[in-house]
């Protein structure tokens, strides 16, 4: 069984393996929530330091599992003479080793339809949908392509399934280390304790004529592994043809405990943009986990046969530079070629 160390569980183990001496001493005084910590004024880099320590320390214990999440998202769009709404409930079947992954997503119909299935395995992705453009169904198709993972997105919702992905602070962001990095640096950066939370802000003032401002914050939950409980980010700028554009967006997330391990239990993520001071569309996701369980996979798992592709369907493989119809022969081979990337081998920086 997979374990995950909370920061209140094994003061010895964190300190065992976090270098270097002063991470330890820093994750220790939060995690006793010390009295000296709360008398003395705290550097900024001591703060960041112990939440960064304390969120490797449970990330990395984790190394694969499953999942089953339910997702739904209300999208409100300005069509022509007025707004539409547009629903799309489905659920999101996903496993994960390291740093790869297999995500299938199923219409909530009677019977469910698979709508796509990505796998993320050797430096390549291998892309199975049966949709074009606009959630259309279309004849399916396959792709194969360079699999390195992306490391921002302008997706709110996971763009990798795995449990270091889903945890990420944003996957608007930057991993981990170079968040830190960068928080610890800027002017722009403050930082602060509120009971058991770290609250990180990035305020950017306005550069006229062509940028109001921007502010990002991010809250870190202490007791639950520096995991993080919301973020909120706005914009508001001018962009090539002179319209401002300000955008709203936001993500909460709820997490429980399991094994020691801190899993999502659900996240509700939400985007809502103006265009000259009109209201141009708002976007809310909510994804309910439920059931996440860690632990090894069966073999064979992680495999191309097991992204349900139907025998003939058209495959564009750019990795082989081929164009070819789907087999049992051409499955076998898809990955055989890949070389590992440096993504796929260590996810160390984030």
């Amino acid at each position: 069984m997979i374990t995950c160390f909370s920061l209140y569980r094994s003061h010895t183990s964190l300190g065992d393996k976090l270098r270097p001496y002063f991470l330890a001493n820093a994750i220790l005084a939060v995690s006793m929530g010390s009295r000296a910590l709360a008398r003395t004024p705290t550097a900024k880099g001591e703060l960041l330091n112990a939440v960064q320590a304390l969120r490797q320390a449970v990330r990395f214990k984790v190394t694969s599992g499953y999942g089953v999440a339910l997702e739904k998202t209300t999208d409100t769009q300005w069509y022509g003479h007025g707004m539409s709404v547009h629903y799309q409930p489905q659920a999101v079947k996903f496993w994960f080793s390291g740093n790869a992954s297999l995500v299938k997503e199923y219409s909530l119909g009677h019977p469910p339809m698979l709508l796509q299935a990505v796998l993320r395995k050797r430096g390549v992705l291998v892309h199975f949908r049966r949709y074009s453009m606009g959630l259309k169904l279309a004849a399916p198709q396959v792709t194969v392509q360079s699999g390195v993972l992306p490391h921002m997105t302008n997706d709110l919702r996971p763009s990798v399934w795995t449990y270091r992905r889903i945890t990420e602070i944003s996957s608007m962001m930057q991993p981990d280390a170079q968040f830190f990095r960068i928080a610890k640096r800027q002017s722009a950066a403050t930082v602060k304790k509120t009971g058991r939370r770290i609250v990180v802000t990035f305020r950017y003032p306005s550069n006229l004529p062509n940028f109001f401002g921007a502010k990002a914050v991010i809250v870190f939950d202490l007791v639950q592994g520096g995991m993080v409980a919301s973020y909120y980010n706005i914009t508001d700028e001018l962009d090539a043809a002179k319209h401002r554009l300000k955008e709203i967006d936001t993500i909460a997330t709820k997490w429980r405990k399991a094994d020691g391990c801190w899993l999502p239990a659900s996240r509700t993520l939400e985007s809502h943009y103006w265009v000259s001071g009109k209201d141009r569309g708002f976007t809310r996701t909510e994804i309910r986990f439920v059931k996440f369980v860690l632990g090894p996979l069966r073999n064979g798992t992680l495999s191309v046969t097991n992204l349900e592709i139907p025998y003939g369907t058209f495959v564009d493989d750019t990795v082989h530079k081929e164009l070819y119809h789907f087999t049992k022969a051409t499955a076998a081979r898809m990955l055989t070629t890949a070389r590992h990337t440096s993504s796929e081998q260590s996810e160390a920086g984030k």
